[in-house]
């Protein structure tokens, strides 16, 4: 339907005035690409991302290698600013490459991306891979909340904040390395330092 702010407005003008008021209103928008081998996933999260003036999304990959290739292609044309933030499934058909490799490949070339995971896997070990491979959040698609649960992810996350489901297992029952993972996370360390004390 029609912007209640945009009257009267041709449609093929509409966009490039939402544009600006979202430059106006919220800074530039957030450039994201959707990384899934299902494209009823990624129509559906365009679709939902679209909704808002804050985001945009830039590109699309169905596995991690094309990712790779299309955030290389766009900062070299488009500069660091050409994509900040990758929404990405964790286990994909399409290449080799899953989510979790493709978290740290991104961040090991561009530090300053950031990456939300959107995944049907509710296992702790999917969780702490993702921790420690650096994204800043962890979403379910089948989460089932009264605010979309992307949306509000991508939200928290450009504000800087971390988004991860608890874990579902109960506190004595973590190994050492999830108990400890845990800690620093309430502690506020960031990806970067968990994943370096967990190496020592």
């Amino acid at each position: 339907g029609r912007h209640p702010l945009l009257p009267r407005v041709p449609a093929r003008r509409r966009s490039i005035i939402l544009f600006f008021f979202a430059v106006r209103t919220y800074g530039r928008p957030t450039n994201n690409l959707l990384v899934d081998d299902h494209k009823m996933i990624v129509n559906g999260l365009r679709g939902r991302l679209e909704t808002q003036v804050a985001f945009r999304v830039v590109a699309e990959a169905a596995g991690g290698e094309e990712a790779l290739h299309k955030v290389n292609e766009l900062h070299k044309a488009n500069g660091k600013e050409a994509i900040h933030l990758v929404v990405t499934d964790l286990t994909m058909r399409r290449g080799t490459i899953n989510g979790i490799q493709l978290t740290k490949k991104l961040l090991a070339d561009f530090p300053a991306l950031r990456v939300l995971a959107y995944t049907m896997h509710d296992e702790e070990a999917y969780i702490l891979q993702a921790i420690q491979a650096g994204a800043w959040g962890y979403v379910m698609k089948d989460e089932d909340t009264a605010v979309d649960p992307v949306i509000e992810a991508i939200h928290r996350i450009v504000k800087g904040h971390k988004v991860f489901p608890p874990l579902l297992k109960p506190e004595e029952h973590l190994t050492p390395t999830e108990r400890q993972v845990l800690w620093l996370l309430g502690d506020g360390k960031s990806n970067a330092y968990i994943a370096a004390k967990l190496r020592e």
